[in-house]
């Protein structure tokens, strides 16, 4: 546990997209260590967070805590999302964090090359849930005056490469989403900002690049922390910035 987190998120409730990946796994723990109430919308065809990251070895979160649960929700589907805050809110009352780290990659494609399906998934995947969870939560952070909104982007927005069209733009629209929405809370207690880390330091990641250099990857845990950081209410001052980790890239 982070002693400088220490229940400082105690009475706090946080939505977590993509909790049963490797990054979303972290930061479920450290809201938990860091005493706060902590929710997960699980897909419900297979059991298996929509998200990118591989789910870690064992156990992916303490799930006998009281202040955990899943519940099924397909992060793409406005039903799904409504019900899911509904669940929160009948659990707990309303949500007041949330981080969106659910999303999925393509890419190696150029931009004629891609297929309409593999464009339309990764908005889906990546932005659209990021709007659906973030319309459905803000309401609820409005009514409490208070509020923290990170949405998980990459260092692939801020800087394209070849053959990352459809990845590259759904989070940069991301980017995009959070600067508009940080515009509109401004006075509120809301803030809303964006992390954008190159290639993370995942099993995932390292199965799928062997000869890679490791060293030069961001560590899960480093990215987990300035996502604490960001959610936590000393952070009331930071609004609209997109923190890009770039670890040794």
């Amino acid at each position: 546990m982070d002693i400088f987190y220490s229940m400082i998120f105690s009475g706090h409730t946080a939505v977590v997209t993509g909790g049963r990946g490797a990054l979303g796994e972290a930061v479920v723990r450290r809201f938990l260590d860091a005493g706060a109430r902590v929710a997960v919308p699980v897909r419900p065809d297979t059991g298996v967070h929509s998200s990118s990251q591989e789910a870690m070895p064992g156990s992916p979160v303490r799930l006998t805590d009281p202040n955990f649960f899943e519940s099924p929700c397909d992060v793409s589907r406005e039903e799904d999302v409504r019900a899911f805050f509904r669940a929160v809110r009948s659990t707990w009352g309303d949500p007041d964090i949330l981080v969106h780290a659910a999303g999925g990659y393509a890419g190696g494609a150029r931009i004629e090359e891609t297929s309409a399906e593999t464009w339309e998934t990764m908005l889906a995947t990546n932005l659209r849930s990021a709007f659906l969870f973030a319309r459905e939560a803000l309401p609820d952070m409005r009514r409490k005056g208070f509020g923290r909104v990170v949405f998980v982007s990459a260092f692939t927005a801020l800087r394209p490469r070849a053959g990352s069209g459809a990845y590259a733009v759904a989070k940069r629209g991301l980017l995009t989403l959070m600067e508009v929405m940080a515009e509109e809370v401004k006075g509120t207690g809301i803030t809303a900002n964006a992390v954008a880390p190159t290639i993370l330091r995942t099993d995932a990641n390292r199965q799928a690049m062997p000869d890679a250099d490791t060293n030069l990857w961001v560590p899960v845990g480093e990215v987990a922390g300035v996502i604490l950081m960001l959610c936590s209410p000393e952070s009331g001052g930071i609004n609209g910035t997109t923190m890009a980790l770039r670890g040794g890239l």
